[in-house]
């Protein structure tokens, strides 16, 4: 595993050819630079905090791949139902 520290201490570490995902450092933030905050706050704050439990020490590398294929599973059957709704 090849990692790369940010100026800011956050980490990318490459996953594979031409791929890479972020490890923050310190806890999350998102700043809405455009648009109307109230649609996607929830949302957002929503995401944030799955992936810092995903990535965090507070439950087993067996937990965390355990809840992220339920959430991999979520979303391909969500994908595939709004996919198959369009064709109708």
């Amino acid at each position: 595993m090849s990692e790369v520290l940010n100026y800011d201490n956050s980490a990318v570490v490459h996953v594979a050819p031409n791929a890479a995902m972020s490890i923050p450092a310190g806890e999350l933030q998102w700043q809405v630079r455009y648009g109307n905050v109230t649609k996607v706050r929830y949302v957002a704050a929503s995401c944030l905090a799955s992936y810092a439990h995903l990535i965090g020490a507070d439950i087993s590398t067996k937990e965390a791949i355990r809840r992220l294929r339920l959430l991999r599973a979520a979303a391909n059957h969500r994908s595939t139902t709004t996919r198959n709704e369009g064709e109708k």
